[in-house]
């Protein structure tokens, strides 16, 4: 008699983590109770507006838990993927606002401006929350997953063993545009063109470290070109663009070239990765910046001497600072809440989102040239083109109250959703030539989704729709000819 093999003692995953759902639809209950609470007139005496810490506290754990189910959710359910935007947004959350919110707790003077009412404050946190579980519910609904898998893949497919003269090509092309933005010789008018022109750089690094990690006979080359762009970046963050981000966007760059393409990589290199932006970076680069100006040999030279004659416990603390100085968006929350409606925006901007991004200045002279400066010049009288990070929730309120941040909010977990499924999931079991093209893109989105999150929506938005333009052109550019590879099939094979 033929016997049957045993059963495979293995465990079954629901495909559905509907537990986590009905904690999201709890925690937007219970916030909106409180939310009623603070706001009826006859509860005015309430806990949450007569001990505005306890609030603070009390909404900031909620945003931390809210922040972390995702990674419950992604261990046991959904596949966890490192660089999956979901773990971005709530990364960014627990920096942006839970972290602040205690830093501001215990270091009053740090708020932004001359806000001292901390009843904003908590209703800043409260909102944040009820958008955030917003987020959380478009994002794991099945509609954006479903989306993704009914439409045709990316009509690209790219060489697998391009020429690295061709990307450099592009690397040097985007330099040049980088050199002329610095000298500021182009008319204002002109002014984005080597601004664009320079972000060919960008897409040249992400190129090459892309063929750093895919086997060929052309490999050793792209990583010694990768080794070789590294200092470059030093020098586009510290002389030409005399900030933290490139020297960061490098080290994204090659963690997610390694994460797709090679072996997925490990919490301990995530945990490097992360003490090194923080401890090094921020610190590094906020001693020179702050330093009067003058070359780059002597401010170097000042930094370096600065950061010998500090102990650890102070330089902890200087990083601390440093990196929460920069980490202000709930205080931008709360200014704008403040003041609204006094300052109310109307969802126009939204509309023209697309006429910003491609209609040329010469045929819209009056086109603005620096939205992201709104909020300064509106709510600190600042002149100029300077910019203060605002976040998405704060510029869907300022654009439409509460009911716009839900919706947004909603909206950007679904985008997140398809994104990561359509380019990341999707083309997982494709081949090499037809799994690249998707890859280079979410590499853009993924960077361009948290400069979003940082920035006004409209300004986010319209950069990331000119990059995606770029995103075509380098496709068809890719398939071009003119540098042809030695190496014939037979001797690849």
């Amino acid at each position: 008699m033929k016997t049957l093999p045993p059963l495979e003692n293995k465990r079954v995953r629901p495909r559905w983590p509907v537990l986590p759902l009905l904690a999201f639809f709890a925690t937007v209950i219970l916030l909106l109770i409180l939310f009623l609470f603070n706001n009826h007139s006859l509860l005015r005496g309430s806990w949450l507006t007569t001990s505005s810490s306890l609030s603070i506290v009390a909404l900031s754990l909620s945003l931390l838990l809210l922040a972390v189910i995702p990674l419950f959710i992604g261990r046991r359910f959904d596949g966890f993927d490192w660089f999956s935007f979901i773990y971005l947004a709530s990364a960014s959350y627990i920096l942006h606002f839970v972290l602040r919110a205690f830093y501001v707790l215990a270091n009053p003077s740090a708020i932004m401006g001359s806000l001292r009412y901390w009843d904003t404050f908590v209703k800043a946190l409260l909102y944040t929350n009820i958008g955030f579980a917003f987020l959380l519910l478009g994002y794991y609904l099945p509609f954006a997953r479903k989306l993704a898998s009914t439409l045709p893949p990316l009509p690209f497919k790219w060489p697998d063993n391009p020429s690295l003269l061709k990307i450099l090509l592009l690397y040097t092309l985007g330099s040049l545009g980088r050199w002329l933005a610095f000298l500021q010789i182009v008319p204002s008018s002109l002014s984005y063109f080597p601004i664009a022109l320079g972000k060919l750089t960008t897409y040249a690094l992400i190129l090459i470290a892309i063929y750093s990690f895919v086997h060929s006979p052309h490999q050793r080359w792209f990583r010694l070109a990768l080794l070789l762009a590294l200092p470059f970046q030093i020098l586009y963050a510290l002389v030409w663009s005399n900030g933290k981000f490139e020297l960061i966007l490098a080290i994204l760059i090659i963690l997610m070239c390694q994460h797709y393409l090679n072996h997925p990589i490990r919490p301990r290199q995530i945990l490097l990765a992360i003490l090194l932006i923080f401890i090094i970076i921020f610190p590094v680069i906020g001693i020179y910046r702050n330093l009067p100006s003058s070359d780059f040999l002597t401010r170097s030279t000042q930094t370096i001497d600065s950061l010998a004659s500090t102990t650890i416990p102070a330089y902890l603390n200087l990083t601390l600072n440093f990196v929460m100085i920069r980490s202000h968006l709930l205080d931008s929350f709360a200014v704008i809440i403040y003041s609204f409606p006094a300052h109310y925006l109307g969802i126009t901007d939204y509309l023209l989102i697309p006429a910003y991004a491609f209609i040329p200045r010469f045929i819209w002279p009056d086109k603005p040239i620096e939205l992201g400066s709104k909020f300064a010049q509106t709510y600190f009288d600042v002149t100029g083109p300077t910019s203060f990070a605002i976040s998405t929730p704060a510029d869907l309120y300022q654009h439409g109250g509460l009911m716009v941040v839900i919706a947004g909010l909603f909206i950007f977990g679904l985008l997140y959703r398809f994104a990561h499924h359509y380019l990341i999931k999707r083309p997982a079991s494709l081949p090499l030539a037809q799994k690249i093209p998707p890859i280079f893109s979410y590499i853009i989105i993924f960077v361009n989704f948290y400069l979003i999150f940082e920035t006004q929506l409209i300004t986010g938005i319209v950069e990331l729709l000119k990059q995606l333009l770029f995103v075509i052109l380098i496709s068809f550019y890719m398939n071009l000819n003119f540098f042809k590879s030695k190496l014939t099939n037979e001797e690849i094979g």
